[in-house]
């Protein structure tokens, strides 16, 4: 039986749901299979695991105000394992997820509400082979993010809520890209990664850096030692602990600086990440649906390093080069 296993971080006393007491966790008693941790939550979300053994699809639910998550619930018994890629996104209660299978196919399902089945696949741009790239990732909804080789390539779906297959390239989140990968991308503000044990914020480059328009990657806090699979976005990441356990990932915002403000450097954050929350389990991939609301203009964009310097980012601070 699958239980819940909330941690300590740093100086941070777990929350367990209402009315639920250590005695019923000692005794193995699981959470209700609700998208929201607990009833006051004012954000509920959820967010799916691979299992390991069998490569059926689990589904958590998570509240992001007080960062609890519930005991997993298989909503799909398909063997979820030989998906090269998965990302999804939200739409209000339902969450739309797509998949890359081996064979190049991109294909599209959607779940109505936390806990019920999703429909079935759809073939989304079938004349393009997506196994070209290096990895596919939805930043938000309406839009994908391709990586092929030192370029960042995006495609509209304009269908995304329905399943209507067509898509459409438009002009790229970056036209040079430099990096491993991206897994994250918030319209006009940063994009994510995890690498190394590290975690980075990415921006644009300006022209002064050689190339205009291409990737500058800022340390942003190391990850706990051996959590791997890591994906999310600020302020929360999920990943996968050694043993395969579902965890929850928290950053602390850095100490006060004197006079007794808060440090602003908006380009990272060098504070360490620590493991806040556990669901026990054995899992393989962690899914979470983006959650930032497209932006309705223009095209998607990352913001220039330059013009996100804060005024306690260290003088003279420069990206992380990928040799």
């Amino acid at each position: 039986m699958k239980a819940v296993n909330v941690r300590r971080g740093p100086r941070r006393r777990a929350l367990l749901g209402a009315g639920l007491s250590a005695a019923l966790l000692a005794a193995g008693v699981l959470l209700a299979p609700t998208a929201a941790a607990d009833e006051q939550c004012g954000q509920p979300q959820r967010l799916f695991a691979v299992d390991a053994a069998n490569g059926h699809l689990d589904e958590v639910g998570y509240c992001a105000d007080t960062r609890q998550m519930t005991a997993p619930v298989e909503v799909d018994g398909g063997d979820w394992r030989v998906y090269r890629d998965l990302t999804a996104v939200r739409d209000g209660s339902a969450v739309v997820l797509y998949s890359v299978t081996t064979d190049g196919h991109l294909l599209w399902r959607r779940q109505e509400a936390p806990g019920l089945a999703w429909s079935a696949p759809v073939a989304i741009g079938p004349a393009i082979d997506w196994s070209q790239y290096q990895s596919v990732f939805a930043p938000h909804a309406g839009h994908l993010h391709a990586r092929l080789g030192n370029s960042m390539r995006t495609f509209q779906h304009d269908g995304w809520a329905t399943g209507a297959p067509a898509v459409t390239e438009i002009a790229p989140l970056l036209p040079m890209f430099a990096g491993p990968a991206m897994s994250a991308a918030r319209w006009g503000g940063s994009a994510e990664h995890y690498d190394g044990g590290v975690h980075f914020r990415i921006w644009a480059r300006t022209a002064y850096d050689l190339v205009s328009s291409t990737d500058a990657w800022y340390f942003s806090g190391t990850l706990p030692a051996g959590v791997t699979g890591v994906t999310g976005a600020e302020p929360a990441l999920f990943g996968l602990d050694a043993t395969g356990q579902l965890v929850l990932l928290k950053q602390d915002r850095h100490p006060p600086t004197p006079p007794s403000k808060w440090w602003n450097c908006p380009l990272f954050n060098d504070m360490p990440w620590y493991v806040q929350a556990t669901v026990l389990g054995q899992f393989s991939r962690v899914v979470v649906p983006a959650t930032a609301p497209p932006d309705p203009t223009g095209s998607p964009t990352l913001r220039y390093a330059s013009t996100a310097i804060g005024p306690d980012c260290t003088p003279g601070a420069r990206p992380y080069e990928w040799q």
